[in-house]
This record gives C-alpha cells, sequence and structure tokens, in this order.
C-alpha cells in the first residue's frame, strides 16, 4: 500500500511540469540608439518591446496562442429553410 501510494506521488509530481508552456521571445527596441534584439526578458530600462510575441530566438515565428485561449464566438441563430 505504501509503495502504490509513493508511486503515484511520484508519477504525478513528475508529470506535471509537462504541462507548461514555453516562455515568450519579444522584440526589444533600445531608447538610446534603436537597436533591436531578441528576448524572453526586458534587457533593461533603456529597452522597449515593439512587437507580438514569439516563440523562437530569432523572433521570426510568431507564437500562436492555444485554441483555450482564442476567443469564442456567440452562437449564431439557425437559418429557416425556405422552399
Amino acid at each position: 500500500m505504501k509503495f502504490e501510494r509513493l508511486f503515484l506521488f511520484l508519477f504525478l509530481t513528475l508529470a506535471l511540469p509537462t504541462h507548461a508552456r514555453p516562455a515568450a521571445w519579444y522584440k526589444w527596441r533600445s531608447v538610446t540608439d534603436s537597436r533591436t534584439l531578441c528576448a524572453q526578458t526586458s534587457p533593461g530600462d533603456a529597452w522597449t518591446r515593439i512587437d507580438p510575441p514569439y516563440r523562437e530566438a530569432r523572433c521570426e515565428k510568431p507564437f500562436l496562442k492555444l485554441p483555450t485561449d482564442a476567443p469564442t464566438d456567440p452562437p449564431r441563430p439557425l437559418r429557416k429553410n425556405v422552399p
């Protein structure tokens, strides 16, 4: 019984981190000399974020939202079939 609980505990603790999303990458522009770079966090106070998030370090592929993040459309009324 103790072995089963230990196995279940280890399985759950090791399986939970696999559901994490990767961190997004952003393009940052320097306020002082207009240089740009791609980073996950702000390089400092003299940098501003200029584009939407990307999914890789070259800031070329946009970071796609998961389907659960997508807004839901309200249901459309049904059209009646008119002959």
